[in-house]
């Protein structure tokens, strides 16, 4: 599992052995790519999830938030959770997309309203 340039590896039952920084290069973030847009693995009867729970707003998320694990029996068991603080962020920044929107938008209504009230808008 991968947060930022943390990877935290898991032994075969479920149980955290390590957590590891890794470093920036173009070979691990290829390698990060690929695991982490395959989103689930298999261990031993094991399934790993990566997931959120931010429905519709969570298909535009960068990361996943929570890491499950769901047993042979169907049982699921949460092993990361950073919910709530991604929660806030992804707030934030809908907020600030929809700032930025707004205020393109109001620009060119402004600038519309004043090439409808003088044609000679723009002229030389």
């Amino acid at each position: 599992m991968v947060r930022g340039n943390i990877s935290v590896e898991l032994d075969e039952s479920g149980e955290f052995v390590e957590v590891k920084q890794i470093l920036d290069t173009i070979e691990n973030d290829k390698l990060m790519n690929r695991l982490i847009r395959k989103g689930s693995d298999n261990v031993n009867g094991y399934q790993y999830i990566l997931t959120n729970d931010f429905g519709i707003i969570g298909r535009f998320a960068p990361n996943d938030s929570k890491l499950v694990q769901i047993t042979p029996e169907g049982e699921k068991c949460i092993l990361y959770d950073v919910s709530k603080r991604y929660h806030t962020t992804l707030i934030f920044l809908i907020i600030l997309v929809l700032l930025i929107i707004s205020i393109v938008f109001i620009g060119f209504i402004r600038m519309f309203i004043r090439i409808a009230r003088d044609p000679h808008f723009g002229e030389s």
